[in-house]
């Protein structure tokens, strides 16, 4: 719609003064000569491309001033040959704000030079609509040039802002069936933004079947975003999605509302066609945790397949009222079948009901097939001391799959008692593959007993053993290993070198930074966990390797520094990943996110809500939720006098690190 000559003119100086034009004196005095002398639209036009940047954007203002007459031939002159004017021609464009003018602006953007995209991103952002912002989004996304992506993102960041703001839900409810899915895409994204039952009622008919899984997918998430008991309905609906990473999204966010209106829902579809449909409603119910599910659910344990079997297990756990559930599954760990009786020991595990430890140490002798290793496992999992005996009895079986679940199962309970058994599997079994797990329960178990036994195991002559001990010396946490494991970074396995080095990370000890360094610096492969690792140690010496390898493209390695960047609590960096964050595949968004939200630097604040505003990702979202959170946390108790920046404290050399929370790293 035209501006006002007011609005237009002061419109034109901001914009301009952003772009590094500001027109100071100069400017003022040929506004006052030029007035004099052109009155006509074209007269403007031909000064667009004025030699002199000052009078260039005196013409974009009053071109702007002038409003609708000026949009033809303004479209004109972002087409024409006059290479100087298009990039103002398009400013102008965007402070009308006819709509008329998109489509030019969107050829602008695709076919112009650096100074003419940016400007018509930005005319795009100013009339908005979802044609222009779906243009925009692609733009950002596909865009070969960095700073068109990153003139695009903020684009596309003011474009969404304003439609929240107008809350035009009328407008973007119309284009969600639009048959270009960019335009789609950016109508439920702002709907998801406005939320509301009007703007939720248009996101859901993009749910149709015979809409693109682009559309479907943003449609989710914009109902997530938008919330509310109104979103229940069709998240539902998306559960019966034909494609599972609809499914899957859809059952997370109705497991994040926790929406008790979805239980009677999910009940019913547990007798969907699909099997997938039917686990998905299975983890939603958990997710809730209504206790009406739990009745249905004991049944859907006697399951063929493992994985089912547990994520019934699970879901019983988050919602069965014990004193229900619990006779149920004693009386199925004594049922014919081995399904159910794996099915009772899984969910029995997941509930902590230690009263059936005693029942079911009795199964680790069952002759049937599968039932032993998987009540070993199950015990493992529950962590009672109770059937501590009954596993060590367990870990001398002949049977190779019962022996190693109830090595397994001795790590996760973590009784010092069950050194002695653990050193003889780690040392003397005929398998490697038990040799590695005793050596991985030895670390779990943390006694000091064990430090021997694996640093003698780290000569072994199968990596997979060596393997094992770097693991379970990591876990054992203690500083006398360093050196030993720092010398397995140069191990001809390329697993033994990478368990090396997160095994120092997690060890914490700032001894192992120089070790570290060198290796990071002297292989032609360095291991992301030698990343994560130097994050961890938190020592400033890491910073310039963990900076230098942040910036080596879009690979798992330049990742893993980001996240190391985060760990390591230099706020230094905080420029850097800022960049990173407009210019990383969105893979790498994630970790940069999660990486700002633990320097807890304020500044990260604002430009992390601006990514928020445009990213459709959900996991890039949820990150960046997550890390504003972290930050604004941070700055509400942060006191007023503390420094705005802060560093990574200095410590000796051979000083233990503070170790960090756990680390997500996503690719």
């Amino acid at each position: 719609m035209p501006r006002s000559v007011q609005s237009a003119a002061f419109g034109a100086v901001v914009v301009w003064a952003l772009l590094g034009g500001a027109v100071g004196r100069a400017g003022q005095a040929a506004t006052s000569a030029s007035s004099a002398t052109a009155t006509s639209v074209s007269e403007w036009i031909g000064r667009l491309g004025s030699d002199s940047p000052a009078a260039r954007a005196v013409a974009v203002k009053a071109l702007a001033a002038l409003g609708a007459k000026a949009v033809k031939p303004l479209i004109a002159a972002v087409n024409g040959a006059d290479l100087a004017a298009r990039a103002p021609a398009a400013r102008a464009l965007g402070l009308i704000g006819d709509p008329a003018a998109v489509e030019a602006l969107i050829g602008a953007t695709m076919y112009g030079d650096e100074d003419l995209q940016r400007a018509a991103a930005e005319a795009l952002a100013r009339i908005g609509g979802a044609s222009a912002l779906g243009h925009l989004m692609d733009l950002q996304a596909s865009s070969a040039d960095p700073a068109v992506r990153k003139a695009a993102a903020d684009a596309v960041g003011k474009a969404v802002a304003r439609a929240v703001e107008k809350k035009d839900v009328k407008t973007f409810a119309a284009m969600v069936q639009h048959d270009d899915a960019k335009v789609a895409l950016a109508a439920v994204h702002v709907l998801g933004r406005i939320g509301g039952p009007a703007a939720v009622k248009a996101i859901g008919s993009a749910l149709s079947p015979d809409r693109p899984l682009a559309v479907r997918r943003a449609a989710v998430q914009a109902l997530s975003d938008a919330g509310g008991a109104e979103a229940v309905g069709p998240l539902c609906e998306a559960l019966k999605d034909r494609d599972g990473s609809v499914r899957y999204q859809a059952g997370q966010a109705l497991g994040e509302i926790r929406a008790a209106k979805a239980v009677e829902p999910l009940i019913e579809m547990l007798q969907a066609p699909s099997e997938n449909v039917r686990r998905q409603a299975v983890q939603v119910l958990g997710q809730i945790g209504d206790p009406r599910a739990a009745k249905p659910l004991i049944p859907l344990l006697d399951h063929p397949q493992a994985g089912w079997r547990d994520t019934v297990a699970q879901a019983l756990a988050g919602c069965a009222d014990r004193k229900q559930v619990v006779p149920e599954l004693m009386k199925m760990l004594a049922a014919e079948g081995k399904n159910a009786k794996q099915g009772a020991a899984q969910a029995l595990a997941r509930m902590k009901a230690v009263e059936a430890v005693p029942a079911m140490v009795k199964l680790l002798s069952d002759p049937g097939e599968g039932v032993a290793p998987y009540v070993a496992t199950s015990l493992g999992v529950m962590g009672s001391p109770k059937a501590l005996d009954g596993l060590i009895a367990a870990a001398k079986n002949d049977n190779y799959y019962v022996r190693r679940a109830a090595t397994e199962a001795l790590g996760a309970i973590g009784d010092k008692r069950a050194v002695p058994i653990l050193i003889v599997l780690a040392t003397k079994d005929t398998y490697v593959r038990i040799r590695h797990d005793a050596a991985r329960a030895l670390g779990f178990v943390g006694d000091p007993k064990a430090l021997p036994t694996l640093l003698a195991m780290l000569d072994h002559a199968d990596p997979k053993v060596r393997e094992g001990a770097c693991r379970g010396l990591g876990d054992l946490g203690d500083a006398r290993a360093v050196k030993a494991l720092a010398e397995r970074l140069t191990d001809d396995n390329s697993l033994v070198r990478d368990y090396a080095g997160e095994a120092l990370g997690k060890i914490g000890d700032r001894s192992a930074v120089a070790p570290l360094i060198e290796a990071f610096q002297s292989s032609p492969k360095p291991s992301w966990e030698w990343a994560v690792a130097l994050g961890r140690l938190r020592d400033k010496r890491a910073y310039d390797v963990l900076l230098a390898t942040s910036q080596k493209g879009q690979t798992q390695l330049a990742y893993a520094a980001v996240v190391g960047l985060g760990l390591l609590g230099e706020r230094r960096a905080v420029p850097h990943l800022l960049e990173l964050l407009e210019s990383t595949h969105t893979y790498g968004k994630r970790n940069v996110a999660d990486a700002l939200g633990r320097l807890g630097d304020p500044r990260a604040i604002e430009p992390l809500e601006r990514f928020l505003a445009r990213t459709t990702d959900t996991y890039a979202r949820r990150a960046t939720i997550d890390a504003l959170k972290r930050l604004r946390q941070q700055a509400a108790t942060q006191p007023a006098s503390a420094p705005a920046t802060r560093r990574a404290a200095s410590a000796p050399a051979s000083s233990p690190a503070t170790r960090p929370a756990s680390v997500q790293i996503r690719w």
